[in-house]
């Protein structure tokens, strides 16, 4: 019932000036002071949805602009009843689409290997060419957003109730080559945190004071300063350890769901805590809790995270998070380690020492990072394979609480953090491209294990890097 009564409020408030001669401009500009009269209005604050509708409403405003247009001609020829039911329609259908969906809830199910998925959805990477193919091929389009980082769109589609999703996915493949079609998957942390997640309205006003806190802070960044993105579950910017750290923070979620703060604020900390400069953290937050299952990250909002982590001119992204190979993910991870400016890191998971490759950590486009204790012993959870790049401090570490507090955490999402940070000030402070970051801390690592690159250590372990540069090869990923 609520996502219909902001809906009328929406169309009214864009319609309205249409009517009178105004701009689509001037009509989006008064989302902001709607959002807080309908949550005084309904008596309580709904899901964080200004931000992504003030975006969205740029395409709805071309729409509108078709729209105003009609209204004049309609009025100016006597006709405005018939028109004006038309334009409130269009833009009804183009603002519940912004509305609505950002307010769904979450179904869960399972692809045809067990990993779950969002229930009947598929998402689809495409170029401008694929796009128009995807638009005619008649599909269920729930949303369809621009990626200007990585010079795709990102589109997510309903699928037919009648048919079998892995049928869809496979006829979508065929009716569109080239385009990278998968399911919705979720991808889950990988540190070992007791946490349950807020409420959904305490969680709205959490994310909007976390905005306003990272917009005040005082630890503004200076000309030359570490820029890390990290994408993982939104934090709590006012902890005493990140009290000398910029954060930039943007949510990602696309459903109405408590947004956990924990790990995020834990992976933050380690990033402050390993920095010996100025630095700025850019949060992108994906996390939300997901009925009957631990919290989770969608493919969809993972690739928009990585999309604008790319524009904001980081060093690194850390990705404390795993879970399934999607063809989506590959895709932009790929593009963007082809530009060779910034590295992503990423735990390889903690699926036990048998378990199967969890992902992105074990794209070859990623570095991936598994986590030994102070004895130098590895995380008995941690992933094995070929995939493990490196190996860094993650068992019984302490690290932020979300309350303000301190706990002891452990897992690879711990350790993974610690080579962001030394990734970074190698793109920053020596230049470095793909292949000679991975030489760099190759030179650095203490081998463990293994003689050489093993399946548990990697290249063994990283705390530092080196003074020299080798010149000496090391073993790229498959």
């Amino acid at each position: 019932m609520i996502p219909n009564v902001r809906t009328v409020f929406y169309t009214c408030l864009l319609a309205g000036p249409l009517l009178l001669g105004g701009s689509p401009a001037s009509a989006q500009a008064g989302l902001g002071p709607l959002d807080r009269t309908l949550d005084r209005t309904l008596g309580r604050p709904l899901p964080p949805i200004e931000r992504r509708i003030r975006d969205d409403v740029e395409a709805v405003s071309e729409d509108a602009a078709e729209v105003a247009e009609e209204l004049q001609d309609g009025i100016a020829n006597a006709a405005p009843d018939a028109v004006l039911d038309d334009a409130v329609g269009t833009l009804s259908g183009a603002v519940q689409g912004v509305v609505g969906t950002a307010m769904g809830a979450f179904a869960a199910d399972v692809d045809p290997f067990g990993n779950v998925i969002e229930a009947n959805v598929l998402v689809v990477l495409v170029n401008d060419q694929q796009l128009a193919a995807v638009q005619a091929a008649g599909l269920n389009i729930v949303r369809s957003r621009p990626l200007h980082g990585l010079g795709l769109t990102l589109v997510t589609v309903q699928g037919s109730k009648s048919h079998n999703l892995a049928d869809e996915a496979l006829q979508l493949r065929r009716s569109v080559p080239g385009a990278a079609v998968d399911y919705n998957h979720l991808y889950r942390f990988q540190g070992h945190a007791d946490e349950t997640p807020k409420s959904s309205s305490a969680t709205a006003d959490a994310l909007s004071n976390h905005r306003a806190a990272a917009d005040d802070n005082e630890a503004k960044p200076a000309d030359g300063a570490l820029r890390i993105g990290m994408i993982d579950s939104a934090v709590e910017p006012g902890h005493r350890s990140l009290r000398d750290v910029h954060i930039v923070a943007e949510d990602f979620v696309t459903h109405d769901a408590a947004r956990p703060t924990g790990h995020g604020t834990a992976v933050a900390s380690i990033i402050a805590g390993n920095s010996a400069v100025q630095t700025q953290i850019f949060s992108a937050s994906v996390f939300f809790q997901v009925p009957q299952h631990a919290p989770g990250a969608s493919t969809e909002s993972l690739i928009a995270a990585l999309d604008w982590l790319a524009s904001q001119e980081v060093h690194a992204i850390n990705m404390s998070l795993a879970g399934p190979a999607n063809d989506l993910l590959e895709v932009a991870l790929r593009a963007l380690s082809a530009r060779d400016s910034f590295a992503v890191i990423a735990a390889v998971g903690n699926n036990g020492p048998s378990g199967e490759p969890m992902y992105p950590g074990a794209y070859p486009s990623v570095i991936g990072v598994t986590a030994v204790d102070r004895e130098q012993k590895v995380f008995r959870y941690a992933n094995r394979g070929e995939h493990v790049d490196f190996a860094a401090l993650g068992v019984n570490v302490k690290v932020a609480g979300s309350d303000g507090g301190w706990r002891i955490e452990s897992g690879t999402s711990m350790a993974s953090p610690r080579i962001a940070v030394l990734a970074a000030e190698a793109f920053r402070d020596r230049g470095a491209t793909g292949p000679q970051l991975v030489q760099l801390l190759a030179d650095s690592a203490t081998d463990l294990g293994q003689q050489g690159v093993d399946p548990v250590y990697g290249h063994g372990l990283v705390t530092r890097l080196p003074a020299v540069v080798s010149r000496a090869k090391t073993k790229p990923k498959d």
